[in-house]
């Protein structure tokens, strides 16, 4: 049974990136780092993300399917170690529509072919940063507009381990 307060040094975190339309439509091929890593056994464990997107501008060369999306990763690699899929929707209709728009997303919330385990077993999170990618299998996005952009606000806790 446990016993005591909270963890020693263990306070919520926010970061905010807010993306370009050049980044937004890179994601697929260049993921972005929203938290650094944060040291030799350390963990960084999500708690929330929010993603807010306002395009006026649709994206094109966007793959019609399941697996398109907008996640989180620790390492930056569709690698099977996504902390959330930012969508509520098919990836598809995220980057291929206009609007203003927010996602409050819970961390486990994904839907990477794994059974929707976070994370799958046997993967090490110690000392990884987070990154925001998109998965799309036609490469890189087209289309858009310069006024397009991404918001990712992040709140998260260190745990050291």
């Amino acid at each position: 049974m446990p016993t005591g307060g909270g963890s020693s040094g263990s306070q919520l975190l926010n970061v905010r990136a807010t993306l370009t339309d050049a980044q937004i439509k890179a994601l697929p091929t260049t993921p972005i780092q929203i938290v650094t890593a944060p040291g030799a056994g350390k963990l960084i464990v999500p708690t929330m993300w929010m993603i807010q997107k306002s395009f006026v501008g649709a994206y094109t060369n966007v793959t019609v399917s399941a697996q398109t999306g907008l996640f989180c990763t620790y390492d930056g690699n569709d690698n099977g170690t996504h902390t959330a899929v930012a969508v509520t929707e098919a990836g598809y209709a995220f980057f291929g529509a206009v609007s203003l728009e927010q996602y409050p997303i819970p961390p486990g919330t994904h839907d990477d072919g794994n059974g929707g385990n976070f994370p799958p077993g046997g993967t090490d999170l110690r000392n990884l940063g987070l990154f925001v990618q998109a998965i799309n299998a036609d490469g890189p996005f087209t289309g858009g507009d310069a006024a397009n952009l991404l918001t990712v606000d992040m709140l998260y806790y260190v745990l050291t381990l």
